[in-house]
C-alpha cells in the first residue's frame, strides 16, 4: 500500500499516490487465533528446569537441546457436529504461558478454519510507522462455538486420571461455563503466527493476484506468500508458503 497498491480511498486519506486501484489489498485477513489452558506440574520436569548454562550453551551455539523447542506434540480434533476434517488444534506445552515464573503445564488451542476475517490498514504514509492491523479474532459466532467446545475438551483431558497424576486443577481458565470459557479465549488470545490472506489469488474483483501470483494491472510484480491464500489450510503454514515459493520460481522461469 506504501507504493500506491491497493483501496483507492484509504490511500487518498493516507495520501499516498494511487498506483492501482486495488480493494483487496489488506482485506481478508485470516489466522490461527490460539486460546490459552494453563495446570500447575505437580510431578516431572517443565521447560524451567531445563534452563540449565549447559542447555542454554547449546542452543546458543548449535540451536540444539532441550530450549530448541518449546513444543514437540499436537493433537488435531473433530469439534464442530458437522466437520469434515479437523477444525481445532491443541498445542500442549511444558511451560505455563500465562505464568512461566512457576512450573506449568500450557495447551493453545486453536480454531484452525476461522470464518472471521480481519484487515491490514496503514497508519500513515510514513514507512516508518508500524501498519494497522485488526485480526478480528473469533468476530464469526461459528469460531466462538468452536473455540468453546475446543477449551472445554482440553479442560477434559487436564482432569483425567493419568494427566492428573503430573498436574493439578487447571489454573487458566477458572470457570467453565460457555460465557467464561469464551471470556478466556478473548482475553488470552495469541496469533500462532499464521497471518494470511490479506493479498488473496484469484480472477475476480476483490483479488490482488492472478493464478500465476502475478499483481493485477501492475507489470513484472508477484506476491509469493502466505498472503496469497485464499483459504487458511488446516494445519500450520511452513510447508504451503514453501511450496507458494516454489511454484512462483517456476512461473517466472516459464511464463
Amino acid at each position: 500500500m506504501l507504493s500506491g497498491i491497493g483501496p483507492a480511498g484509504h490511500l487518498a486519506e493516507r495520501g499516498v499516490e494511487v498506483v492501482q486501484d486495488l480493494p483487496g489489498v489488506g482485506r481478508g485477513l485470516q489466522d490461527h487465533p490460539a486460546a490459552v489452558v494453563s495446570w500447575p506440574v505437580v510431578r516431572g520436569e517443565t521447560w524451567l528446569d531445563a534452563m540449565s548454562e549447559r542447555n542454554q550453551a547449546l542452543y546458543a551455539e548449535d540451536r540444539r537441546g532441550p530450549l530448541a523447542s518449546v513444543g514437540q506434540a499436537a493433537a488435531f480434533l473433530r469439534v464442530g457436529a458437522d466437520a469434515p476434517a479437523p477444525d481445532v488444534e491443541i498445542t500442549p506445552m511444558l511451560i505455563d504461558f500465562l505464568d512461566n515464573s512457576t512450573p506449568g503445564l500450557s495447551c493453545l488451542v486453536t480454531v484452525l478454519k476461522p470464518r472471521s476475517r480481519g484487515t491490514v490498514r496503514l497508519a500513515s504514509a510514513r514507512p516508518a510507522d508500524a501498519p494497522l492491523i485488526d485480526p478480528r479474532y473469533y468476530e464469526d459466532a461459528k469460531d466462538r462455538e468452536l473455540v468453546v467446545e475446543g477449551l472445554r475438551r482440553t479442560l477434559a483431558i487436564g482432569d483425567s486420571p493419568v494427566m492428573r497424576a503430573l498436574v493439578g486443577p487447571a489454573s487458566f481458565p477458572a470457570a467453565t461455563d460457555d460465557a467464561a470459557l469464551l471470556e478466556s479465549a478473548r482475553t488470552s488470545a495469541v496469533s500462532f503466527n499464521h497471518p494470511a490472506g490479506t493479498c488473496r489469488s484469484g480472477t475476480d474483483d476483490a483479488s490482488v493476484v492472478d493464478p500465476l501470483l502475478r499483481v493485477h494491472g501492475i507489470g513484472g510484480l508477484r506476491v509469493a506468500d502466505a498472503s496469497v491464500m485464499p483459504a487458511l489450510p488446516r494445519a500450520h503454514l511452513h510447508a504451503p508458503s514453501v511450496m507458494i515459493g516454489e511454484r512462483a520460481a517456476e512461473f517466472m522461469s516459464t511464463r
